[in-house]
């Protein structure tokens, strides 16, 4: 399926004191790319099995960061941020970063998610233009690394599909609008990776508003287990670990109703502004981020609980304060 052709999307830029308008021109390959991309995200058949191959990828990751060979731990293991880093090495691999410097950086003594959104953010253009991920904390729903996740699948499974690598469509569908009646309209990240679920969210119209993996809210309820009370998918890594962080945090919960069933509440992510390794930022162009001074230190290693666990057919172990959900 591809992209709605009556939404006419053009390349537009946007220069200091200007109002946006369209680019000089635009790649002639990219409807192509993009109408792949829709596709993809719109086929759950299709998605889903890429998303537990992108799991089994990050957990043999996970395993190398803690030194595991078969079940037996190694002893010397990095202090913390364990689940971003093997996302981040596969974030790497196909032109990603986790560094606001823009620096491919994965040594253990560095940090590999250094910016958390918690509101709305007008600037969040530049995170995409510069092929950065972020940690979203605008809604428990919306999923931390929902986005993150989208794309990393897209780019294991579209790559050498697309003429033009998945990280640049990443940059550049932010810049892309509809051109309806010569007026600028929505842009293409909000129809391929930021729509609103049918089931509540926020939804805005037809358009805005799919059951399929265009949405990040349901990319976080299918490896939440949403349909199936929280039940996370079998041994699937992202989400086993997932499912422990958010019900640790008390960031979903099932909730009695009257008539004797329970459904899926999602609670309020709490800023975490006062520990020592985010800081607000201070200017207007970051007033909406928090940004990562330090490997965490609120959930040192020696905290940790070593839980035994059979991923992906690869048992190991994970580990993770089960009080606080940390170790991300």
């Amino acid at each position: 399926m591809p992209v709605p052709s009556e939404m006419n999307f053009v390349l537009t830029e946007k220069k200091p004191e200007k109002d946006r308008s369209r680019a000089a021109a635009t790649p002639e390959t990219d409807r192509a790319d993009y109408d792949l991309i829709f596709d993809f995200l719109e086929n759950k058949q299709k998605f889903e099995p890429a998303l537990s191959r992108l799991s089994a990828l990050m957990w043999s990751h996970y395993r190398m960061f803690t030194l595991q060979t078969d079940v037996t731990p190694g002893k010397a293991k990095p202090p913390g941020n364990l689940f971003t880093r093997a996302l981040s090495l596969v974030a790497h691999q196909y032109q990603f970063t986790f560094q606001q410097g823009l620096v491919a950086e994965t040594d253990f003594n560095t940090v590999p998610l250094s910016v958390k959104l918690t509101e709305s953010d007008p600037y969040i253009g530049y995170l995409i233009r510069h092929k950065i991920f972020w940690k979203d904390v605008i809604a428990t729903d919306h999923g931390e690394h929902s986005h993150s996740l989208q794309w990393l699948v897209l780019a294991r499974e579209l790559t050498g599909k697309t003429t033009s690598p998945i990280a640049e469509l990443y940059a550049r569908s932010v810049d892309y609008y509809s051109w309806v009646d010569k007026k600028f309209g929505i842009n293409l990240w909000q129809l391929l990776v930021d729509c609103f679920p049918l089931d509540g969210g926020g939804a805005r119209g037809d358009v805005l508003t799919t059951d399929t993996y265009r949405s990040p809210n349901n990319v976080t309820r299918h490896l939440l287990g949403y349909s199936k009370k929280l039940a996370p998918l079998k041994g699937h890594f992202i989400s086993d670990y997932l499912s422990r962080r958010y019900k640790h945090r008390n960031w979903v919960v099932l909730k009695p109703n009257s008539g004797g069933a329970a459904t899926v509440d999602f609670k309020k992510i709490t800023a975490p502004e006062l520990t020592p390794d985010w800081a607000r930022g201070t200017t207007k162009f970051s007033e909406a981020r928090l940004k990562r001074s330090a490997v965490a230190h609120d959930n040192p290693f020696s905290d940790r609980s070593k839980i035994a666990v059979n991923y992906h057919q690869a048992p190991g172990f994970i580990y993770m304060n089960e009080k606080t959900g940390g170790s991300e």
